[in-house]
């Protein structure tokens, strides 16, 4: 690998720990990302993101995190292999399989509610 490749790849990872950073345990929908608050993230990297839909491009100029991009930071960062990580994963599949258990019809359970039964996040399961 060329050392400018290895360069764009280590940005590309600094991106995606970075943005999962930011994110935290906010919904997706509520973290914008303003490229010149972080002139660290290439250009070049912004678009790859972009390119790749790991980040959704806003009127603004800012960006969304997609789902796609959480995910894939999630797998860059080793965060899915984290103990804590999968602790709150199991409380929230816990929580969804009671919130449902016992039904033979479809059931919508509410965001809101699984925060509030699991404790687990400030918003939601988007982070």
């Amino acid at each position: 690998m060329t050392r400018a490749r290895q360069e764009r790849t280590a940005n590309f990872k600094l991106a995606l720990t970075t943005l999962l950073e930011a994110v935290g345990e906010y919904a997706l929908a509520e973290v914008l990302f303003d490229p010149n608050a972080h002139p660290d993230i290439l250009k070049p990297t912004w678009e790859d993101l972009e390119n790749i839909a790991l980040i959704e491009p806003l009127p603004t100029g800012k960006y969304l995190l997609t789902g796609r991009g959480w995910t894939a930071a999630l797998l860059t960062t080793g965060t899915q292999n984290e103990l804590w990580f999968k602790d709150r994963l199991g409380k929230l599949f816990s929580a969804m399989k009671k919130l449902v258990k016992g039904r033979h019809e479809p059931a919508i359970v509410l965001m809101r509610v699984l925060v509030e039964t699991t404790h687990c996040l400030k918003v939601g399961f988007s982070t």
